[in-house]
Order: C-alpha cells, then structure tokens, then sequence
C-alpha cells in the first residue's frame, strides 16, 4: 500500500492521470478495499498528495492485528483459510495460540467437519466489507456453515480502509468476480466469494472487538464511482 499511494501522490498535479493511475490499481486489485479507499481519499481530497500520505499513515497506526491478538483466548486453536495475514500476525504475539489453516472447501478428499470441530475459534480476515455482506478468499463459505453447524465462533478481522460505502461496494466486487471468472483477468487472481455478515458472530477492527451491527458506523471511504466507470 506504502508504494502505491506513494506512487499515485506524483500525479497530484495532473487529475486526469491522477485519475487513470487509480483506475488501473483498482482494476488490477479490485478485491484490495485498502487500496480502493487509498484512491478514493486521494481522488475526493483537497491536496491528494497530503491525502496519500495521511493513508500512509493511517496504515501503519492501524491496530487491528494487535486487537485481534489481545482479544484470543489463552492458548486457544485458531482455524484461519489459506494465508491468513492478520491471524498470522497476531499468532506471532501470542505463541499460546494454535494457528491452524485450511485451504480446501469441504470435500470426501478433505472434509472440514472434523478440523472444524477440534477448533476453539475461526478466525477469518476480510478483504472488504459492506453493511450486510463481506468479500473473503475463496473456500471461506464452506468452513463458515460448519463453523456455524458446531457452534465454534465466527470471528471477522476488518483492518482499516475495509468497510466500503454500498456503490463502492458493488463496484469493487464485481471487478474482482469478473476478474476471478476470467473476463479482463490479471495474472495472480486468487478468487473470492460473498458470505453474509449475519454468519459472523463478532468483529476485530482498529479500535478492538465490537458487534457485527457497528460495522455500518465506520464511514472510512469516500464515494468515487469514477474509479469504476
């Protein structure tokens, strides 16, 4: 994020390039909604090279992975799905915590059922969020429902920059579901899939753990339709 917006603040002085560079990153990394909210400050701010620098910042003050490790139980087993950053992170400040990650949805090859179960807490970090729905990685439906079934605690990592605005929403998803299905792809693309937020018990941000309900009161990104246009 740190060269990117760096990157994008050398075109404050020209709004039409400004704009175009925002709208390759966007395009490249639809599924990034830090990066989305990094080009809409910088697009819907009064000196967009200030702006990039203050999302730098923003960044790096942001303590979402120290609040996600504060809040795990002592020496519980966390379930996380593929590279998990934030979980990981946060298992680096606690060594009591079992990190444990799956990669695969349930199948006869590689039922989740039982690693599910043997689990105290699923932890999953969102790519980006809106007030009723969160994009994840690929396979995280499945582990969720059995999660959900076993009554093992769903919880959602959504670090700054993540809660976008319903349009900004809409447009960030569908870019990164036509990239994923193939059409205008990227190379890299890891796939991604929408699970609803009231399949989440509790959520971890910047300001530590609070009810999925708040999630609406975090207005971070402005709204800059033109990023998608």
């Amino acid at each position: 994020m740190r060269e990117a917006a760096f990157a994008l603040a050398d075109f404050a002085c020209d709004p039409m390039e400004l704009l175009t560079a925002c709208k390759r990153l966007v395009e490249r990394r639809p599924a990034c909604a830090p990066l989305v909210w990094i080009c809409a400050r910088i697009l819907s701010g009064s000196d967009p090279a200030a702006e990039a620098y203050d999302c730098v910042s923003a960044l790096e003050r942001d303590r979402t992975c120290e609040e996600l490790a504060d809040q795990i139980p002592s020496e519980a087993s966390v379930l996380v799905v593929g590279r998990d950053e934030a979980g990981e992170e946060a298992a680096l400040w606690r060594p009591d915590v079992e990190l444990v990650a799956v990669d695969a949805a349930d199948d006869e090859d590689h039922p989740i059922g039982p690693l599910v179960q043997s689990v105290d807490l699923l932890v999953l970090e969102a790519e980006a969020v809106s007030d009723s729905e969160a994009l994840l990685r690929s396979g995280a439906g499945p582990v969720v429902a059995a999660a959900r079934q076993m009554e093992v605690p769903v919880w959602l990592v959504v670090g700054l920059g993540r809660v976008l605005p319903e349009q900004m929403w809409i447009g960030a998803t569908e870019l990164a579901m036509r990239e994923h299905s193939g059409a205008d792809s990227h190379h890299g693309s890891a796939g991604y899939e929408v699970v609803p937020l009231d399949r989440v018990d509790t959520v971890v941000g910047p300001s530590g753990m609070h009810p999925v309900s708040e999630l609406r009161y975090r207005r971070e990104c402005p709204i800059v339709m033109e990023l998608f246009a």
